[in-house]
């Protein structure tokens, strides 16, 4: 894998930076999540609606920053300056883009309530809930750096084949799948709470 403008040191490089920086944004928008869940001092309807407007903004705000990194990350990897096509980052996103009645969004809370019909003391339901809340998280940022990715390598008009990069805490469905190229971002496998990443291999 080369970039046209300095070969594969600078590739290298580049999807290190890359994947780091895009590791830690997700990580701290599914943090942001965690604790705001855990902040919950009821979770009643009132404040439900309270806290799928607040999940909607922190993680919506991430994904568009994950969408833009990973356009700016092939943009550098190819050599080139940003794409004049690249489109704006909501629009890549489309119907993956959070909002407030989105099911990662009204979920949460919903698990809190199961705890608590369960018998679950209040902490310990919140404790499940921001657990799910900041898994959820992580499938939505990883999903919008994917498509940002894929819409990257549209508008630069690059036939890119892409693989998954592994986290330090990749398990072994993930090391086996780490061992295939896709036709797109997109289209690389993930399961809930997957903290890998995707990055290009670039074709001839």
């Amino acid at each position: 894998m080369a970039g046209a403008g300095g070969g594969r040191g600078v590739t290298d490089r580049a999807t290190r930076r890359y994947v780091e920086v895009e590791r830690n944004a997700a990580a701290r928008t599914a943090d942001h999540i965690h604790a705001l869940i855990l902040a919950l001092a009821s979770v009643d309807d009132e404040a439900e609606a309270a806290y799928r407007v607040r999940h909607a903004r922190l993680v919506a705000a991430g994904q568009l920053t994950a969408a833009r990194l990973a356009g700016a990350y092939l943009s550098a990897l190819i050599g080139r300056g940003p794409a004049r096509g690249y489109p704006d980052p909501a629009r890549v996103l489309g119907g993956a883009l959070v909002t407030a009645d989105t099911p990662s969004a009204t979920s949460p809370i919903l698990r809190a309530r199961r705890e608590l019909a369960a018998g679950s003391a209040f902490p310990t339901a919140l404790a499940v809930a921001a657990g799910y809340g900041a898994t959820l998280a992580l499938g939505d940022m990883s999903t919008a750096s994917r498509l940002g990715l894929d819409a990257g390598a549209e508008a630069h008009g690059r036939r890119m084949r892409f693989r998954k990069e592994l986290s330090g805490s990749a398990c072994e469905w993930c090391v086996e799948v780490a061992g295939e190229t896709y036709g797109s971002a997109d289209a690389v496998p993930f399961h809930a709470g997957d903290r890998c990443s995707v990055v290009p291999e670039l074709e001839d």
